[in-house]
Parts: structure tokens; C-alpha cells; sequence
């Protein structure tokens, strides 16, 4: 701990500067410590991303951009390759990137927000600062994508961890064998509506996307990757149709991730062969996705994995219900079915028939959406979240 009135500097390193959970809570937590502490910091990003201006608008910024060396850099990699002497390229490229990083010294805490991102100190000069590890990946995040190097480096060097969930917590005990006492648990945050999205602004979303106004709707939101699973929401779809008797008709909506492509092909070869062309719509990537959110009726979260989704909050926030797999942190959410209902995974017709009773019964849907939104201000609302977070890091500044 640093003696008073001697505050050091802290580097906050994340993934990417992107509208993604982690650089999200993030760039809040950001917000508030510029409005609420003189706590100096910068902030380093694997890559760049959408919300880089925002984040520069509130510290120094550097991108390392790994996968982008400078030019002098690639050039010499390629003549490496080409003259025989290819063991030598990574070396080259490591030495590059330092160099790019050049201007980052004189920290005294580094937050790592994400178990991965920690690989940016391969290219930093700075000693050895206390390190503060803040992990949001479950058991395929830090078993199979975290580099041996890495996750050695993290065990190693950790001071303090942070974990997004209950679930988070028991991946780190199994991971690194940290005593599960001594890991700070914070759950992720968002900003709570003060007003509700424009009503017309909604419904010309949903227009757009070919759903008509008297049309309930089942919605997901994130990226479309295996994890994710919107192979699984096609599947619940295909279910809920199959099973649905109500008058109105039933539309599903995935926000967020690809609209096509080589990653979406299998999932959308799936819908059309099960025949829902029409009324399974992914929209892609939105850049304010709270209108989106606004369009559901009820949240369904198939992931396979996921720590503790913002999505989630988000949707809970417009007074959306949630119906989740019992894996993950989102169980911790909505466990006691005030909010939503939780099924086993990854049993997709329980999924359906769960998402067939809210559908079903517009007073529960309505009392179970509006309790949402209160836990998810009281309990997850950024001067809670962000205040827990400067709480964990206090006693290192």
C-alpha cells in the first residue's frame, strides 16, 4: 500500500475498445473516477475499437494493436520467413511492439480487466507493479484461450483478483487456486434508464426488421459465436413456434454480432431449413442496441458460457423478463424467479416451454419485467458497481 498523499498511477488494460461487457464496465468505471476521485490513470487496449474517442476523452490511450506491428517491423518478419531465419521473426515483432509502447512507465498498479488481456505486459517496461486481476472468463475462457504463459504470469503476480459472478469466483478457485475468501466478487454494472427509449423509434426498429407491431418477441443480444449460441435460440424458436397456440404472432430477434457471414452461416442454414426465414431476424452489430432492447416481450440467454452478461441488465432496465440456462453467472441474477425463470442446461425444450409461460400470461410477463428493472437498478446501477470496483483497488493506491 502507498503511503498518503503519495498516490501512484494506474494503467487499466482491456481487451478492446469495443461495445462488448468488459470495455463497457470499463469505460463507466472510467467515467466515475474522473468525476468522483484524482486517481491518475491511462488505459491500454489490445486493439482499438468504436469507443476509443470516448475513452481518450477521459485518459492518455494506447492501442497496442499486436496483430498490426509497425511496418518496419512486418517488413523485416517477411524477409525473416523468406531468407530462412523465421524463428527469429517473433522476436522481431515483440521487440516492435515494446518499442510502440515505449511511453508507458511510471505505473504503480496495472488492472487487468479480463484474464486475457494481461498478455499486454509481454510489451511493457515497467518493473514489476502490483497487479490487480479482474476476471470475467469462465472455464473455456481460462482453460483453453488463456496462454500457459499467461495464465502463469497471472498466478504469479496477482495481488488481488476480481470475479463478475458467483460462478467466475469457483473458475478462478479451480484455475489458480486462489482460496475463493479472498477474491473480490463485483457484479457488472450499467446505467440505469432514467427515460424510456422513444416508443416510435422502437417500433420502426422493429418494422425494419421485418416484425410486424402486433407481433410478440422473443429476443438475444450478443456476439454470434459458438459461445453465445445462436444456434441454440434457433433452436427455441423453432420450439416455441412449433408449441405456441396464443392469437398474436411470435417473431425471435438476435442484436449484436454478424447478420451474415462465414461465422452466422451454419445457424442461418439451420433456420432455413426449420422454416423460420421470417420470423428469426439477426440485425447485427447496433450501435445503440436500448431501442432494440425496448422491442423485446422476453430475454433469452442460451449462451454455453457466459460470466455475467450486460445484455442482461440492459434488457432488465426496459422491463424485459429473463429466461437463462442454469450455467454461468446470470442464474445469480435471476435465481429466485422474481425476474425470470431458470432452466437446466442445455435442455432448449425446457428453454421454450419457460419462454411459452411468459409469453402466455401478460400480467406475469409484466410483474416479473418490472422487477427486473428494480434489482437491476438497485443492485447493478454504476455508482454501485463502479464504488465496488474503486473499494477493491483502494487499498493498492
Amino acid at each position: 500500500m502507498r503511503s498518503p498523499g503519495a498516490p501512484g498511477k494506474v494503467l487499466f488494460c482491456s481487451h478492446a475498445a469495443e461495445r462488448t461487457g468488459p470495455p463497457i464496465i470499463m469505460l463507466h468505471l472510467a467515467r466515475w473516477l474522473r468525476r468522483n476521485t484524482d486517481v491518475d490513470f491511462e488505459l491500454l487496449f489490445l486493439q482499438g475499437g468504436e469507443l476509443e474517442e470516448e475513452f481518450r476523452s477521459l485518459a492518455p490511450v494506447w492501442i497496442l494493436d499486436e496483430w498490426e506491428p509497425p511496418r518496419a517491423a512486418a517488413v523485416a518478419e517477411s524477409f525473416a520467413w523468406k531468407v530462412g531465419l523465421g524463428r527469429f521473426a517473433p522476436r522481431l515483432r515483440r521487440r516492435a511492439l515494446r518499442h510502440r509502447m515505449r511511453g508507458v512507465k511510471d505505473v504503480d498498479l496495472v488492472y487487468v480487466n479480463t484474464a486475457g488481456s494481461v498478455r499486454a505486459l509481454r510489451y511493457l517496461d515497467l518493473g514489476e507493479p502490483t497487479l490487480i486481476t479482474h476476471v470475467h472468463e469462465l472455464s473455456v475462457g481460462l482453460d483453453h484461450h488463456l496462454a500457459p504463459e499467461d495464465h502463469e504470469l497471472i498466478r504469479q503476480r496477482t495481488a488481488h483478483y476480481i470475479v463478475v459472478s458467483e460462478a467466475v469466483r469457483e473458475a478462478v478457485v479451480e484455475s489458480f487456486g486462489v482460496p475463493r475468501e479472498e477474491i473480490g466478487l463485483r457484479y457488472g454494472f450499467v446505467e440505469s434508464a432514467d427515460t424510456r427509449p422513444d416508443p416510435e423509434r422502437t417500433a420502426a426498429h422493429r418494422r425494419a426488421a421485418g416484425i410486424p407491431d402486433d407481433a410478440l418477441v422473443v429476443g438475444a443480444a450478443g456476439l454470434t459465436h459458438w459461445r453465445k449460441a445462436p444456434d441454440l435460440f434457433v433452436q427455441v424458436a423453432r420450439l416455441v413456434r412449433e408449441r405456441w397456440t396464443g392469437d398474436r404472432p411470435v417473431h425471435f430477434l438476435w442484436v449484436g454480432g454478424e447478420a451474415d457471414g462465414p461465422e452466422l452461416a451454419p445457424v442461418l442454414y439451420d433456420r432455413h431449413h426449420a422454416g423460420l426465414d421470417d420470423v428469426v431476424h439477426f440485425v447485427g452489430h447496433q450501435a445503440e442496441p436500448q431501442p432494440w432492447f425496448a422491442a423485446f416481450d422476453v430475454l433469452v440467454l442460451p449462451a454455453r458460457e457466459d460470466a455475467f452478461p450486460l445484455v442482461c441488465l440492459e434488457a432488465a432496465a426496459e422491463q424485459v423478463p429473463l429466461v437463462c440456462f442454469d450455467n454461468g453467472g446470470m442464474p445469480e441474477f435471476v435465481g429466485d424467479g422474481a425476474c425470470g425463470r431458470v432452466v437446466p442446461y442445455p435442455d432448449v425444450s425446457a428453454m421454450a416451454d419457460a419462454v411459452l409461460e411468459l409469453l402466455g400470461d401478460d400480467e406475469l410477463r409484466s410483474t416479473l419485467g418490472r422487477a427486473a428493472a428494480e434489482r437491476s437498478a438497485a443492485a447493478h446501477d454504476v455508482e454501485v458497481g463502479a464504488r465496488g470496483i474503486y473499494d477493491e483497488l483502494a487499498p493498492w493506491l
